[in-house]
């Protein structure tokens, strides 16, 4: 089975809509029969570090093939625009992109087509079958988003969460086929980071920096804690749109010892296995926050926030903690809490492992996901089969 995946942001972005196709060709390639082919842009921004990493890995594997489409100049001021900072920006490129790899889709002749953002692969040849993967939803109302969801032939989601958000914001309702998680590599084995040493309860986030991930709130709770106490440090690792507003946040409130703008690692795992906590106080449009997974994993000491989705594998203080989006001083006391009687957490660590270990491998996710894409190409060749009787 031969797939096209459109993702024209993956090579100069990397949020979590670039980094989970990345990660799910790298490992479907392995457990299934299945190649890729990625349709992207050859970005004239700087390329992305999780891109890169991603090419090295895959460059002797001869079932993924990279296209990389040059902007056209009349494109080229679009990409002024800073990445991540207004929807308009994604759609405008996702439309542009749509037209550029349309030729491509007609000389591959893929067998199904892939998609991770509404307006990516709108338009595409009748014949090939096309799944949109939905992987957060939509935080304002649009007119237009019916006429495009109505393209797609099948649409998945990464959470039930997600796929109900959708519907509340779609009249008629859309038919979301599969509930499909991502697969995470139990494989990997973190090393301790050096700088994690006794004397701080090291707290992680790990993640783009812009509004919606809550940096805010961790920075009011950061306040708040070293008010309360002196040895709690914060790890922000990411890149994003509010780095300056951080920046400027730490050097008025005198926070440099309580909070550190580590950037951008490819050594995630390794920050997030030291740590004594993660923290991602999300306030909407997220769908299931890999890094959420990962930190169960990896960690056993996770807080998140509800109404994301996170319900659906956190059972509130028996494999993790909830609390409200916005709430700074809620979080403030939940930190304390878990500082307090760290010595007696080992129960809820063994939790979070077990759920993740029995439900999000990548094993599981193949498994459904080759069968979601069977379905779609065998219903879009009985829709043919129909019309040419």
């Amino acid at each position: 089975m031969k797939i096209a995946v459109i993702q024209p942001r993956v090579s100069y972005f990397n949020g979590g809509g670039e980094k989970i196709p990345l990660e799910s060709m790298t490992h479907l390639v392995e457990l299934l029969d299945v190649s890729f082919d990625l349709y992207t842009t050859k970005s004239i921004l700087p390329v992305a570090p999780g891109y890169e990493l991603f090419k090295s890995a895959v460059a002797n594997n001869s079932k993924v093939t990279i296209h990389e489409i040059p902007i056209p100049k009349k494109f080229v001021p679009l990409y002024k625009i800073e990445p991540g900072t207004n929807r308009y920006r994604w759609d405008a490129e996702s439309l542009y992109f749509n037209n550029l790899v349309y030729h491509f889709l007609q000389l591959d002749k893929p067998d199904l087509i892939l998609s991770y953002y509404l307006p990516d692969c709108i338009v595409k040849p009748p014949e090939i079958p096309s799944i949109l993967y939905l992987l957060g939803y939509p935080r304002t109302d649009s007119e237009y988003r019916e006429a495009m969801i109505s393209q797609y032939d099948s649409v998945i989601a990464i959470s039930k969460n997600t796929a109900d958000q959708w519907n509340q914001r779609l009249n008629p309702l859309t038919d979301i086929q599969a509930i499909l998680p991502q697969g995470l590599d139990l494989s990997s084995q973190p090393r301790l980071v050096d700088s994690f040493n006794d004397d701080f309860f090291h707290i992680v986030f790990a993640g783009r920096f812009m509004e919606r991930k809550g940096i805010a709130t961790i920075l009011e709770a950061a306040l708040l804690l070293q008010s309360n106490t002196g040895n709690v440090k914060f790890h922000l690792l990411g890149e994003g749109p509010m780095l300056q507003e951080i920046q400027a946040f730490i050097s008025t409130h005198n926070l440099k010892k309580t909070v550190v703008i580590e950037g951008f690692k490819s050594n995630v795992l390794d920050y997030i296995k030291s740590a004594q906590l993660c923290v991602f106080p999300s306030y909407e449009g997220e769908g299931l926050m890999n890094v959420v997974l990962e930190s169960m994993y990896y960690n056993g000491l996770v807080i998140t926030t509800h109404g994301n989705g996170n319900e659906e594998i956190i059972t509130n203080g028996k494999n993790g903690f909830l609390v409200n989006p916005h709430d700074a001083i809620q979080l403030k006391d939940q930190i304390l809490s878990l500082k307090e009687n760290y010595l007696k957490l080992s129960q809820i660590k063994k939790e979070a492992k077990t759920t993740i270990s029995q439900n999000f491998t990548w094993k599981v996710h193949a498994q459904k996901f080759n069968s979601v894409c069977i379905q779609a190409i065998h219903e879009k060749n009985s829709q043919l089969s129909t019309k040419n009787v």
